[in-house]
């Protein structure tokens, strides 16, 4: 499962690249840093982008990932995202915008669109919950 750089603001994939971030060929270049060092290693990307190794950001970055990690967990089990590439909620594809109102927030990378809490709520009045 991809992870995200807070600091760089793209994801990582398990070989420790920088994921390509998917926008459309006419926002780029420098759309974004997965636009920008799409394929780089990571700590080469950090570097290229002028961010420390340790910095209070990272510092805030790696607290935050545990979090990050147990929200996608939470909504892989509950069938909110999947882990198949090919299933149009596939985790892959969203960010872990933190939690408000009582759900967690997930925002897809390309269209930005939010899972809402009303399909949240359909998921769990599925049984799936």
């Amino acid at each position: 499962m991809p992870k995200y750089d807070y600091e760089l603001q793209c994801y990582i994939d398990h070989a420790g690249r920088v994921m390509d971030c998917g926008h459309p060929a006419r926002m780029r270049p420098g759309c974004c840093a997965g636009g920008k060092y799409a394929g780089m290693l990571q700590i080469n990307a950090r570097a290229a982008a002028g961010i420390d190794a340790i910095t209070a950001g990272d510092l805030a970055a790696q607290r935050a990932r545990p979090a990050a990690d147990a929200a996608f967990d939470l909504a892989i089990k509950r069938g909110i995202l999947s882990i198949d590439p090919s299933a149009a909620n596939y985790a892959g594809d969203y960010m872990f915008m933190g939690h408000h109102a009582g759900h967690d927030q997930f925002k897809h990378v390309t269209t930005r669109q939010y899972i809402t809490p009303t399909e949240q709520q359909q998921v769990k009045q599925s049984g799936r919950y």
